[in-house]
C-alpha cells in the first residue's frame, strides 16, 4: 500500500533515486538482503527523520575484503582516512533537509554502475 502512494517520488524528488530505493526495499521485503541499515533508512524517512552526516571521516572502515561479510570487494569508502571534529560543534539555528549533501551521498554510496545493475538483471 505505502509503496502504491508514491512516497519515495515524495521524499527523494527524484524518479531514478526513488527507483533505486524501491529496488533496494523490495530485495529487504522478499529477504534477500542480510543487513541492517535498509531497514533503517526506511524507518527513517517514514517517520521523517533526519540523518546528520559530520563535514569530515571520523571513521576509518577497514572492513572490507574477502573475509568481510557484506563487502567482498575494495571500495573508494574503504580505509578512508579519519579526521578529528571541532569542538565546540555549533547547532543550525533550523533543521532543514540539504539537498545537495543528499544527492552527493546517494552519488558516492548509493547508486548502483550500470555494470552491477546488469550483473542483477543477469542474475534473475
Amino acid at each position: 500500500m505505502i509503496k502504491k502512494a508514491g512516497w519515495l517520488d515524495d521524499i527523494l524528488q527524484n524518479k531514478r533515486e526513488a527507483a533505486y530505493w524501491t529496488e533496494v526495499f523490495d530485495q529487504v521485503s522478499r529477504g534477500e538482503v542480510g543487513t541492517w541499515d535498509y531497514q533503517w533508512v526506511f524507518a527513517c524517512w517514514l517517520q521523517s527523520a533526519f540523518a546528520i552526516l559530520p563535514n569530515v571521516n571520523m571513521v576509518s572502515n577497514i572492513g572490507f575484503g574477502g573475509d568481510a561479510t557484506h563487502t567482498g570487494r575494495r571500495s573508494k569508502v574503504a580505509e578512508m582516512a579519519a579526521e578529528e571534529m571541532v569542538f565546540p560543534l555549533t547547532h543550525p539555528p533550523i533543521l532543514l533537509r540539504d539537498s545537495r549533501a543528499d544527492r552527493e551521498t546517494a552519488k558516492l554510496f548509493f547508486r548502483r554502475s550500470l555494470l552491477s545493475r546488469t550483473r542483477m538483471l543477469v542474475m534473475k
